[in-house]
Order: C-alpha cells, then structure tokens, then sequence
C-alpha cells in the first residue's frame, strides 16, 4: 500500500470520526458521516479537472474505507473521549 492512500485513509477516518465527538446526538453524527463518502468521491473525482492534479480510483476507495472505518470507530472515540473526561472530572456529564 502507497503511503498516500494511508494518509487518504488515516484523513478520512479522522474527519467521519469527529461528528460522533462534535454532535449531541449520534443520528447527526451519522448523517454528518454518510455525507462525507460522497464528498471524498467527488472531490477526488474534481481533481481530473485541476491543472497538474489527477483522479485515481484507489484514493476514492482509500476515501471510502476511512469514511466507513471512522464510522465504526467513531462510537469508540466517543467512549474513549467520555471514559477520560471522567477521569480528569468525575463529575462531568457524560453524553447520552
């Protein structure tokens, strides 16, 4: 694997992972995350028509699996994000 269809991956993962962080409720986390392989298709697809860039296939499946990997992983984070705000602040809310 090209380490630029990691950096495809690893960036794409991060951004479909920060809904579950940023909304109150994980039904907008979701919408926000399934709006994001359209966005990763079509901009890698716009590339084609930016001088001295090109479109590659593979970077939209790299796209793509990110997106679903930070899907599935976003959940995760939100756990882990919750598990040490408690423990810096045993008082604090914790997210529904």
């Amino acid at each position: 694997m090209h380490l630029d269809k990691l950096f495809h991956t690893l960036g794409y993962f991060t951004v479909a992972a920060l809904p579950f962080l940023a909304f109150t409720t994980r039904t907008r986390a979701w919408r926000a995350m399934v709006l994001m392989l359209p966005l990763g298709i079509g901009l890698e697809f716009l590339q084609q028509y930016v001088p001295g860039r090109s479109s590659d296939v593979m970077d939209m499946v790299a796209n793509t699996a990110g997106v679903i990997m930070g899907g599935l992983g976003g959940p995760w984070c939100l756990k882990v994000a919750d598990s040490l705000i408690q423990q810096i602040n045993p008082g604090a809310k914790k997210e529904p």
